[in-house]
């Protein structure tokens, strides 16, 4: 099974339900999202990767390598009115 970008980014919403998604990054075996609190405030998590067969875990790098939010070393980013 192989989805596309609408798609992880529903399953990226659900999985950290309360947050916001402010960056995409495609990556070659999927998407890596990241999040803020709903409220706008930054938080300091991993970004979540979505593969394309669906499964959803925390981006295990470290954490200095994505305060900007924006993981553009990693893919490609994805305006996220684009998704």
């Amino acid at each position: 099974m192989s989805i596309d970008i609408k798609q992880a980014y529903k399953i990226a919403s659900d999985v950290l339900e309360g947050f916001k998604i402010y960056s995409c990054t495609e990556l070659s075996d999927g998407w890596l999202f990241s999040f803020k609190n709903a409220n706008g405030e930054g938080i300091c998590i991993p970004p979540l990767k979505v593969s394309i067969n669906g499964e959803a875990l925390l981006h295990n790098e470290t954490a200095a390598m994505y305060l900007d939010g924006s993981c553009s070393e990693k893919g490609k980013i994805i305006p996220l009115e684009d998704i």
